[in-house]
């Protein structure tokens, strides 16, 4: 609904932002029902988590440490559908209906930024935003992971600009979704580091600084750190529980850690002592690069423990690869490869050519409005921080494991709001700028 006495040049930007809302959602029919249907499109990883979720579905199905190597949240999503509808065509549904999170979008837009013109570019762009659609129409966990991001980002929104009644309630909101992210992916611990972080420079500032008063962004934040980390902590123990190992909710943290560093990786042959079970792990991404070396390990896929101490003495034998492969793989984080398996899809070209326009107008922009010697956006450092904070936290992440560019495409909306905020910067400054006035004759 339009303010009373709006005017028809103030509703342009409304009208804007609803009718790109309705065209994002055309569009991921489109893609989801005509162009690449996920049902249809089972294989690789897709093909992992179907054939999972028909063992969940086995009353006298006992989870072992191989079941949790990935998150265990997409092929629940999947054996959800597989028990209600008797087949996947619910879960293409259900994974159309978590890639329409550009609502999500705006609304933190609109809500952040106070002005509905912002915030129509964001919805416009993020409707169009061909990374994320193309994830729409595939059973991979990047989809369910962005709606449950999106969706507690949103609820952070409102409680730093909400009453201080109301705002407490959201932000355990927020914890709540972030913390059943995991369930998804891993990389739902970028949104922990970034509550940590400001949490923790408000702390530190407040002892350098008795008269400083902690304000109610930096309140809303601080207060998902509880629900956040309860959930996470009933996900560890749980899944440590079945396993018999210490973990979170995914036990192939180690081994990526040991892929990401091997040079020319074709192959990693993870063998178990003394059984000869053996695994093959490999990124996919790896073979873009049209490797040739084939390595063999003698302990478990999941055994994180001796993953972890292998690699550590791969940095101790050579500490500049290690630490060479480690900032590629931070990189390939946020930009460097072809996001997988969408690259398979009829629709990589515009993919690709969508990745370097994203590249030149989402990235760049992005880092220019956070990075010195840029100026941070003004009088509203925590509320950028919470939007830029956990795509720092990918790039650590990717330092430490292992880097491909899809996982960024679940941070594509935070992104676009970062690169929306320093165009509408640039764009004041273009029409703000005095103009040069010829000398009299």
């Amino acid at each position: 609904m339009l303010p009373r006495h709006s005017s028809p040049k103030s509703a342009i930007p409304w009208i804007i932002a609803g009718g790109a809302l309705i065209a994002g959602a055309i569009l991921r029919f489109y893609m989801t029902y005509v162009v690449f249907r996920p049902s249809e499109h089972i294989f690789s990883d897709m093909q992992g988590y179907v054939t999972l979720a028909h063992r969940l579905l086995n009353v006298n199905h006992i989870l072992s440490s191989f079941d949790l190597i990935q998150p265990l949240g997409t092929s629940l999503l999947l054996a959800g559908s597989l028990r209600l509808t008797g087949g996947l065509h619910g879960a293409d549904a259900l994974w159309l209906f978590m890639s329409l999170a550009v609502p999500f979008f705006w609304f933190i837009a609109a809500r952040k930024m106070a002005g509905p013109v912002l915030a129509a570019a964001v919805a416009l762009w993020a409707s169009l935003d061909f990374s994320s659609i193309s994830f729409g129409t595939l059973f991979m966990s990047e989809t369910p992971f962005a709606f449950f991001i999106a969706a507690g980002t949103a609820c952070l929104a409102i409680a730093m600009t909400s009453q201080e009644r109301l705002s407490k309630p959201w932000s355990f909101a927020a914890g709540i979704l972030w913390g059943i992210s995991l369930l998804f992916r891993a990389h739902g611990i970028c949104m922990l580091f970034m509550v940590v972080v400001i949490t923790g420079l408000g702390v530190w500032n407040r002892r350098r600084d008795r008269n400083a008063v902690k304000g109610q962004a930096e309140t809303a934040v601080a207060q998902t750190l509880l629900p956040f980390l309860f959930i996470a902590a009933i996900f560890a123990g749980y899944f440590s529980f079945k396993s018999g190992r210490p973990m979170l909710t995914s036990l192939g943290v180690g081994c990526q850690m040991v892929i990401g560093r091997l040079p020319d990786a074709a192959e990693a042959r993870f063998e178990e002592p003394r059984t000869g079970i053996f695994h093959l792990y490999a990124s996919p991404v790896a073979y873009q690069r049209n490797p040739r070396g084939k390595f063999k390990f003698d302990f478990s896929v999941v055994d994180n423990a001796a993953a972890m101490k292998e690699a550590m003495n791969m940095f101790r034998r050579d500490p500049v690869q290690y630490l060479t492969l480690s900032f590629k793989n931070a990189n390939d984080s946020i930009f460097g490869n072809d996001p997988w398996p969408a690259n398979q899809m009829p629709t990589a070209p515009l993919l690709k050519f969508y990745e370097v326009l994203f590249l030149l107008g989402g990235m760049i922009p992005a880092l220019a409005l956070v990075f010195p010697p840029f100026k941070v956006a003004r009088g509203s450092g925590i509320l950028t921080a919470s939007l830029a904070l956990p795509l720092l936290g990918l790039w650590l992440l990717g330092f430490v494991a292992i880097g491909e560019t899809r996982y960024r495409i679940s941070f594509d909306g935070l992104i676009i709001i970062l690169a929306c905020i320093k165009w509408g910067e640039i764009l004041e400054w273009i029409r703000n700028k005095p103009k040069k006035t010829s000398a009299a004759s």
